[in-house]
């Protein structure tokens, strides 16, 4: 029995890309955004982190609806 999906719609925010196909390209071309923040774990080692820039995040002052 064969069955078919079909993606109709992708959307992503990665710290690579602010869309799927930027995200898709970025990764395809081995970019990483990572960059040591001032958290430590307990070696007291900085944790690596992927940001995602701010003007990549949505609004979260409007009200949905």
């Amino acid at each position: 029995m064969a069955s078919e999906v079909v993606v109709v719609k992708t959307a992503m925010i990665t710290p690579i890309g602010l869309s799927a196909p930027e995200t898709e390209a970025s990764a395809r071309a081995r970019t990483a955004r990572l960059t040591e923040i001032e958290w430590r774990d307990r070696r007291f080692k900085p944790f690596v982190v992927g940001l995602v820039p701010d003007d990549g995040l949505p609004d979260l002052t409007e009200k949905p609806g």
